[in-house]
């Protein structure tokens, strides 16, 4: 396992079974794991579990902006603020412009309104399967690409613990 925090993942590169315990300060496109990441490139079998707080927009508890990249089998535990700008929050993925995200979840708070949302504040056209967030414990009512749960899934639990 390696302890990782990372600004962007480029064109055709990967990120496997890594983890972030730490507090993130942005102003635009931050993330408790990956800042943004690009065409081609992938991230899976890793997890946060630290505290986003951003004041710009497209900033998530995981990874603030997906663009083209496949993200899958992840997970985000920690708790996402907006303090100012009005673009898209969520507890896992602030904006998933375009790219897969499968099999991953948000268990965090997202504490903001507007265009916050419990797993991405806004999908595009990303292709979501099987994730959830955790609807109570994020106090959002709605969500882009993801089910509304208030407990973790037993295959969720399973995968996470092989991490």
């Amino acid at each position: 396992m390696i302890y990782i925090l990372v600004c962007s993942v480029n064109l055709n590169s990967a990120i496997d079974n890594c983890y972030s315990t730490v507090t993130v300060e942005g102003a635009g496109g931050s993330g408790g794991l990956v800042g943004g990441s690009s065409s081609g490139s992938s991230v899976s079998s890793s997890y946060c579990t630290g505290s986003v707080t951003d004041s710009g927009g497209d900033s998530g508890g995981f990874l603030g902006l997906n663009n083209s990249s496949t993200v899958s089998n992840c997970y985000c535990r920690g708790s996402v603020t907006r303090t100012g700008g009005d673009y898209q929050f969520g507890g896992f993925c602030g904006n998933a412009v375009s790219g897969t995200i499968e099999y991953c979840y948000s268990t965090g708070s997202v504490a903001s309104a507007g265009t916050s949302k419990g797993f991405a504040g806004d999908g595009g056209s990303t292709s979501f399967t099987s994730n959830f967030w955790d609807s109570e414990a994020s106090n959002q009512t709605r969500a882009t690409g993801a089910t509304a749960r208030t407990t973790e899934p037993p295959a969720m639990a399973r995968s996470r613990t092989m991490l």
